[in-house]
């Protein structure tokens, strides 16, 4: 299992428009769907499951789930383990879209 976070880009239709998306890659697709029903249950976010080339799958959360699940997964005043990496991709993409 990965966690992509975040995935970012500019969408290409409307220059001024960020796209923001939390992905969870897998082979599993069975652990996917329970994962996106825990989700949804615990925190009432909502993802969908894509292929991801030919034996994985990935659980995507859109821009408004991603940011309320990155509110979840790193809350600003709690004391959090965390991959420096994955953590400067989301306060990159949080950086953006308080502009």
């Amino acid at each position: 299992m990965g966690m992509d976070l975040p995935i970012l880009n500019w969408d290409k239709r409307w220059k001024s428009s960020f796209c923001f998306y939390v992905g969870i890659t897998s082979a599993s697709y069975d652990f996917l769907v329970w994962l996106q029903n825990k989700v949804n249950d615990f925190l009432g976010i909502k993802g969908i499951i894509n292929t991801c080339g030919n034996s994985a799958f990935q659980l995507v959360f859109a821009k408004n789930n991603s940011l309320a699940l990155i509110e979840k997964l790193y809350p600003k005043n709690g004391k959090i383990t965390y991959l420096a990496r994955k953590k400067y991709k989301i306060d990159l993409a949080l950086g953006i879209i308080s502009q």
